[in-house]
């Protein structure tokens, strides 16, 4: 008589522990240091009010980050291709492993909330890199800005992201420590009458250095 436990998928009944679906929308994307964006019209005028930051009374300094984390429908898992060099000799080639690319240019996406500002939130973060109103560019690590004689501290435009993969009782599986992570372009729907729902979606384009991806091993970081 056939072993019914080697036919088909029986096998996955009595090894069930091992054999959990990975789920594609149990996931979140924390972005470390967002807390005093700037709105992204803002222009300096010598006075710190909080006004001129994104904030909210329900989130405080962490508002750009948990609004990212609440608000994104779509992310890229990281991954990287080598290079290779190739050695010829006579009619043979012998084949090695040359510098790595990761594959930048990847796309996100968010859900347009107006509540949480979502779209002011990611617009503040592409502004570090690119001022639309003062016409400069921003610097990828943090700095002081000499203005009006004061040194103003100045975000920069690179951060550093953590991406989970959870199951569906939310216990980590794996995740990936995003390094140099900045937005080079951010879209959003058009305006459409004769669209009747679905809600608005924001996509950016993410650009990131390297990824490390690590296993659950209870040492990941994420800010209480």
């Amino acid at each position: 008589m056939a072993d019914t436990n080697k036919l088909g998928t029986y096998h996955i009944s009595t090894d069930i522990q091992n054999y959990e679906t990975a789920r594609s929308n149990f996931f979140s994307l924390i972005i470390e240091d967002l807390d005093e964006l700037l709105y992204p019209e803002f222009t300096y005028t010598g006075e710190n009010s909080q006004n001129e930051y994104v904030t909210g009374s329900k989130y405080g300094k962490r508002m750009g980050q948990e609004v990212i984390k609440l608000s994104i429908n779509k992310a890229f898992i990281p991954h990287f291709s080598l290079g290779v060099i190739e050695v010829k000799r006579g009619n043979s080639i012998v084949k090695f492993a040359d510098t790595p690319t990761w594959d930048g240019n990847k796309t996100l996406e968010f859900q347009d909330f107006v509540g949480l500002e979502t779209k002011t939130v990611l617009m503040a973060w592409q502004a570090l890199a690119y001022d639309v109103m003062s016409d400069t560019q921003g610097r990828a690590g943090d700095y002081k800005l000499d203005i009006n004689g004061q040194k103003v501290a100045r975000k920069g435009y690179k951060k550093n992201c953590t991406l989970v993969e959870y199951t569906p009782d939310f216990q980590v599986v794996r995740y990936w420590k995003l390094i140099g992570c900045w937005i080079s372009s951010l879209n959003e729907d058009d305006f459409d009458v004769t669209n009747s729902g679905g809600g608005r979606r924001i996509t950016v384009t993410f650009e990131y250095d390297r990824a490390e991806m690590h296993m659950n091993d209870d040492k990941w970081y994420e800010e209480s």
